[in-house]
């Protein structure tokens, strides 16, 4: 199970997202670092490392359908965005049985049902990493090369 502690999720989403980590707002992070919050959460930890260890099958099948899948995606809306995301991450993990299949059931609409605050959530992020790396130093001052490259050519021509 991965670690929910605040550093731990900083950490983790730095390596995965360094711009989508420095965009956390800190009262957010301040209300996730409660210790009834750590708390909460070491004890959901424990129950998943439990469960995948013992039964791995009964994971899926427990989060595969109601209650428990209604149960679980009530607490990855609770999470905040960044320990969402790495929980989602840890049940895609390659040696998960059924990822797909999980991830499928936690996410799409089932009966009417399409865990709108997930997807929302998914959707914000993705869309605010599209945009960074659209914007990002690297692609802009790649982007202002080439401008100079084709300017210079063009002068050239000219002359």
């Amino acid at each position: 199970m991965p670690d929910f502690s605040p550093g731990a999720v900083k950490s983790w989403l730095t390596k995965r997202e360094p711009d989508l980590a420095s965009g956390l707002p800190d009262a957010l992070q301040r209300l996730q670092a409660d210790p009834r919050v750590e708390t909460a959460l070491l004890a959901l930890g424990l129950a998943l490392d439990e469960t995948r260890a013992n039964a791995p099958d009964g994971l899926f099948e427990l989060l595969n359908r109601d209650p428990g899948r209604t149960a679980f995606r009530a607490v990855l809306e609770q999470l905040g965005d960044a320990r969402m995301v790495l929980l989602l991450d840890w049940l895609a993990a390659p040696n998960s049985p059924n990822k797909r299949a999980l991830l499928t059931a936690l996410l799409l609409p089932d009966a009417g049902d399409p865990a709108p605050a997930i997807l929302a959530t998914l959707r914000d992020l993705n869309r605010h990493a599209l945009i960074l790396r659209m914007f990002g130093e690297e692609r802009i001052h790649a982007l202002f090369s080439v401008s100079e490259l084709l300017r210079t050519q063009s002068i050239s021509e000219a002359i």
